[in-house]
């Protein structure tokens, strides 16, 4: 499709997540286009509801809710994260979600967002009391399972653990949590929504699992898209949920998007800790402050 209706696409669906208001002209001239969303199974974020089989959970709420007040059809595929990623540049209008914002990542992608707070913890089951640590450092000599491809593994990987001796790769957080049930690995990286839900899943109680390091707690989620060759730009943006609904939702942002800023990566600042309620109860979590 046209540069120029692209461009106006990914600012209505911008503005309207920031709730901001539409691009002027943009509520007679809707963009002739159908985006295409991808994403993995990381509940409760995103993930494939096993009885409906469409995709469900709190970003894939809050993507559709973008995607309706910008006036925009959506799909929404649920895939193993590396055909994710892959499917992006060969699908034109398409979104990637949720997705770890890295230095590396950084020119790949144009940003929305953020989306949700990010806390990647270690954790190991609670019976395993001989395994005590410290640092990061301790986790050498270890097996530690994790997604592959995903920001956390890139981490670990950077750290200097070895794959495929203390690196378990994993298709999703469901697998490693059966791996680490059955006693395959001695700890698990994962989301500490994950944790709770896939706990919840189970029937087991949350203190099946002890959290002995943050990985990395100090990032977001976002939603990314292909570049383009101007990109938006909205500085200070900043999400906050509020509420015990899951409509209760309000987004307040420093600046609007223009098509004539210079393209320039977008700036975010962590989003408010506190997530809405209802998602903490969802994700069988004791604690307010995710």
């Amino acid at each position: 499709m046209p540069f120029s209706a692209r461009r106006r696409a990914l600012q209505v669906l911008a503005l309207a997540g920031l709730g901001l208001a539409a691009v002027p002209g943009a509520a007679q001239q809707p963009p002739p286009l159908r985006l295409h969303g991808f994403t993995e199974n990381l509940a409760p974020l995103n993930y494939e509801d096993e009885l409906s089989g469409r995709a469900s959970g709190f970003s894939v709420e809050l993507l559709r809710l973008m995607a309706e007040q910008a006036g925009l059809p959506l799909d929404i595929e649920v895939l193993p994260w590396p055909r994710a990623v892959q499917a992006i540049p060969q699908t034109p209008n398409s979104l990637l979600f949720s997705l770890t914002r890295t230095p590396e990542r950084e020119a790949q992608y144009q940003w929305i967002g953020p989306i949700s707070p990010r806390r990647i913890l270690v954790y190991r089951l609670s019976s395993r009391k001989d395994i005590q640590l410290r640092s990061l450092q301790q986790l050498k000599g270890l097996t530690i399972g994790v997604v592959r491809e995903s920001a956390a593994a890139r981490q670990l990987l950077a750290d200097g653990l070895k794959p495929e001796e203390e690196l378990e790769w994993a298709r999703d957080d469901a697998t490693n949590i059966r791996k680490l049930l059955a006693g395959r690995m001695d700890l698990l990286v994962m989301l500490d929504w994950a944790a709770g839900w896939h706990l919840r899943q189970l029937q087991l109680p949350y203190t099946t699992l002890t959290s002995v390091l943050p990985l990395d707690v100090s990032k977001s989620y976002c939603t990314a898209c292909p570049p383009i060759r101007t990109r938006p730009c909205c500085a200070g943006c900043r999400p906050r949920w509020t509420g015990s609904s899951a409509t209760a939702a309000t987004t307040s942002c420093g600046s609007a998007i223009s098509a004539e800023e210079p393209a320039r990566a977008l700036s975010c600042t962590p989003p408010h800790r506190r997530a809405c309620t209802r998602c903490a109860k969802a994700a069988g979590h004791p604690r307010e402050d995710l």
